[in-house]
């Protein structure tokens, strides 16, 4: 089954999850993993089963699984953003292969977010 997630993990107190599915095919994930190639200044990184490609200007890493990977052909995205005087990380990402195991994968996305919410909150707080 073909799947787009958004979810995003508030860093400053608060974490709010909304999905949106939407189909894509491999040439879809293609397409992303090109443009994202093709910015200037990226940082690329492969592991046993994904490429991480880093965009510091934009703030923006991106997780492209390789054929090892479960949830293959899959892509997350990652983000820092900046609103209202939060930052946040938010995550989303597509697939064209097993949506549930896709799911799961972005889900330790959030995970790994909340983490990083809490240390940030022992920081602040002096802890």
């Amino acid at each position: 089954m073909r799947v787009i997630l958004f979810l995003s993990i508030f860093l400053v107190g608060h974490s709010a999850n909304s999905y949106e599915y939407i189909g894509v095919t491999q040439d879809g994930i293609d397409s992303v993993y090109k443009e994202a190639m093709s910015k200037p200044g990226i940082a690329v990184i492969e592991e046993h089963d994904y490429k991480k490609v880093t965009i510091a200007s934009e703030r923006t890493t991106y997780f492209f699984t390789l054929p090892a990977h479960p949830a293959h052909p899959a892509v997350v995205i990652q983000e820092v953003v900046e609103e209202k005087g939060a930052i946040y990380l938010q995550a989303r990402g597509i697939t064209a292969g097993d949506r549930k195991i896709f799911e799961q994968w972005l889900r330790n996305f959030e995970q790994m977010h909340e983490r990083v919410r809490k240390q940030m909150g022992s920081s602040a707080n002096g802890s």
